[in-house]
């Protein structure tokens, strides 16, 4: 019991009031009774609940500095291009490590949907081998340096397996104008085999593979984001964490 539950209970006494104790207050299985322990264990070395929330106050304002940070790097090192992340590799050199690993980990999270950041020490592989320009896998991601461009993509052998139309595929992209009867999945070798006009795109072949496309019993109806199409439109459903230059 602490030192204000005590007074309390000195004064209810004084006036010759009974109460009853509420047995939970000292049951272990509640986490405000471990929390309260924890506490109590602290305070012989020096550590009180003050303290502590001054730390908790001081490590938020630093991670907000920090995502800032990321947030400034972002915008002027990072493009969207159909569900794939190009990065300035330079730029991205020249960022301070925590910052660079910041942006690479949101980047990674948003195209492969996932809820946890990667573990440093296997982000950092990943992004070194990617260094040496061929494609690396991290978190049902591809990562390579090409032509002094960061690029992550989704793994086209990760990606989920066709949709009816109106449902969200790969947890990312809606298509638009999808009429009953189709199915929406990765566009994959026999679909980009049928858009010869892909590499004027300027975009990695593996972020195509993986890019939606409409399709009806085993035939390529559209590739929305190959080959443009007024009929149906490729829409990502999450945003970006951080602000970026323009496609």
């Amino acid at each position: 019991m602490g030192c204000g539950a005590t007074i309390c209970a000195a004064g209810v006494m004084a006036q010759g009031v009974g109460w009853v104790e509420d047995p939970s207050n000292a049951d272990p299985r509640f986490q405000r009774v471990r929390a309260r322990a924890a506490l109590d264990a602290l305070v012989p070395v020096g550590i009180a609940a003050g303290g502590l929330a001054d730390t908790a106050d001081r490590m938020a304002m630093a991670r907000a500095a920090l995502e800032h940070l990321a947030a400034t790097l972002s915008l002027q090192a990072v493009r969207l291009r159909v569900g794939a992340v190009e990065i300035d590799a330079v730029i991205l050199r020249d960022a301070p490590e925590e910052t660079r690993l910041r942006l690479v980990s949101a980047a990674l999270r948003w195209i492969g949907a996932c809820d946890y950041r990667p573990r440093l020490e296997s982000l950092r592989d990943a992004l070194g081998r990617a260094g040496e320009g061929r494609w690396r896998s991290l978190s049902g991601v591809l990562l390579a340096e090409k032509g002094g461009r960061l690029w992550l993509c989704r793994e086209p052998g990760r990606v989920e397996a066709p949709v009816p139309a109106g449902a969200i595929w790969d947890r990312r992209w809606r298509i638009c104008g999808a009429d009953e009867g189709v199915r929406i999945g990765a566009l994959d070798e026999p679909g980009l085999a049928q858009c010869p006009g892909w590499r004027d795109l300027g975009l990695p072949r593996a972020a195509l593979l993986s890019s939606p496309a409409i399709w009806r019993d085993g035939m390529l109806i559209a590739a929305p984001c190959v080959v443009p199409d007024a009929a149906y439109r490729a829409r990502i459903v999450a945003e970006f964490p951080y602000p970026t230059l323009p496609h």
